[in-house]
């Protein structure tokens, strides 16, 4: 990716909830090899499953780092949600709170390598550690994660435009599962592009969501 700033709206559903807010996100090139990204984002969330019905204002940011060297590649992402809900007074084991707030804390680190299978494709399997913690009210839960993934790039250039037609996999430990798919025009005179995101994040109990994404980008 190119040095540069963009923004998207983002929407996300399932079966019993939706989702709906924007990300702010820039990149620098820091060498030819090293890049560091970081993001910030807002949402709104609505869920009802039947029994639970509320809805919470979400808000965060994270920060990625990528190293490539060769054919290796590693990179690494920290980021923090913060949710508001609105679901009235709960009690909490020993006394009743209005509007609880919720915390979460997530962590990655991949390594892999990039094999070009030809001139234009790139096709990175890689392996994966990270974590997660959450934490509402005195309940707390924490993961240690692995897991395994593949993503594949294929880049068009054109006269004045470039395109990139992109493909993530992945699965971990707990069960997740996701896979994306990305396409990227980037205007080679001006600097100015876009990008178009779907996807799906699921588990093995069955559960899936939707995930999508239109952004304008600009680059320097």
């Amino acid at each position: 990716d190119s040095t540069g700033i963009g923004i998207a709206p983002m929407f996300m559903f399932s079966d019993d909830f939706n989702l709906f807010g924007a990300t702010i996100d820039g990149a620098y090139a820091l060498s030819n090899n090293f890049k560091m990204y970081a993001s910030v984002y807002a949402a709104g969330m609505n869920f009802d499953d039947g029994l639970d019905v509320y809805e919470s204002a979400l808000y965060g940011g994270n920060v990625h780092i990528a190293y490539n060297y060769d054919v290796l590649f590693a990179r690494a992402i920290g980021g923090i949600t913060i949710a508001d809900f609105d679901i009235g007074s709960v009690f909490d084991g020993n006394k009743f709170v209005s509007d609880p707030s919720g915390l979460a804390l997530y962590g990655a680190a991949d390594l892999g390598i990039n094999l070009n299978v030809i001139d234009a494709l790139v096709v990175s399997p890689f392996v994966r550690v990270g974590f997660d913690y959450a934490k509402i009210l005195d309940v707390y839960d924490s993961d240690f994660i692995t897991g395994a993934g593949l993503d594949a790039m294929f880049n068009v250039d054109g006269y004045d435009i470039k395109y990139r037609y992109g493909l993530g996999l992945g699965v971990d430990t707990r069960g997740w599962f996701n896979a994306t798919l990305r396409m990227d025009i980037l205007s080679a005179t001006d600097g100015f592009g876009g990008n178009v995101n779907v996807g799906l994040v699921g588990d093995d109990d069955g559960n899936i969501g939707y995930v999508a994404r239109v952004g304008a980008k600009m680059s320097f």
